[in-house]
């Protein structure tokens, strides 16, 4: 496989599996026989995780935008750096499967496009900042934090 289609790959692997993560959830509590809705009226901790579930799924919606605009503009710089605040977001949120497959988009974006961190640092300096580019990873950060506030609140109870 080339790298391209690697790319395209985990592209694709992950727009499916984040527009699949809230049957998968609801699938899992199916197959081990618990019932959901009293486990989300209960567990306080499920609650939150049922909310995270239905939050992926526009992330999906949002990544598969990026390998639009990827193929579109080339932007690479920007979408990379993009693609990482959203891998940090969901280490916040203590998804981590989900941040190491990005992370591991991040590095096939820079093997293939022969980018190296000095070339990024200099590229972000010539270019001028656009607040609007990061405006949605800024916010599912922010959310990110929001539901690691609400976990660390839970979990202490």
């Amino acid at each position: 496989m080339t790298s391209k289609k690697i790319i395209e790959f985990i592209f694709n692997l992950i727009i499916v599996v984040f527009f699949a993560y809230p049957f998968l959830l609801i699938l899992y509590t199916q197959f081990l026989g618990i019932d959901l809705q009293k486990l989300i009226s209960m567990d306080p901790y499920w609650n939150i995780m049922f909310i995270q579930s239905f939050i992926t799924p526009f992330i999906g919606f949002y990544i598969l935008q990026l390998k639009e605009r990827l193929a579109n503009d080339r932007k690479v710089e920007t979408i990379i750096l993009q693609l990482l605040v959203l891998a940090i977001g969901f280490l916040i949120m203590g998804n981590a499967t989900f941040s190491i497959t990005i992370f591991i988009l991040i590095f096939y974006l820079f093997y293939y496009w022969k980018i190296k961190i000095k070339d990024f640092q200099y590229i972000f300096k010539k270019e001028n900042f656009s607040f609007k580019d990061y405006l949605v990873p800024l916010t599912i950060l922010s959310i990110a934090v929001i539901i690691r506030i609400m976990l660390n609140l839970v979990s202490n109870t």
